[in-house]
């Protein structure tokens, strides 16, 4: 019943209001971006899992991040240069 009761809100929310689509914020986050983000995500997860007994996975997990932020920064650095230019 709550099921039939939260659709009729919906529609009637989306009738009246509308619907929004959400927003890109990042436009400079493309797929090399999303490739370093789930190295760095996958490199934390064996740190996690492991407690950071052996300190090759710390260490990698250090790499990762370290590189991620700078793949990320560099890619901002040149979509912004780019829209200044």
């Amino acid at each position: 019943m709550w099921e039939a009761i939260r659709e009729t809100i919906k529609s009637t929310v989306k009738e009246s209001v509308g619907e929004k689509k959400q927003q890109n914020y990042k436009p400079w986050f493309d797929e090399e971006c999303l490739k370093l983000h789930e190295i760095r995500k996958g490199a934390r997860q064996r740190c996690k899992v492991i407690k950071a007994k052996y300190f090759i996975n710390t260490n990698h997990y250090i790499n990762a991040k370290r590189n991620a932020t700078l793949g990320f920064r560099n890619k901002k650095r040149e979509f912004l240069t780019q829209k200044i230019q």
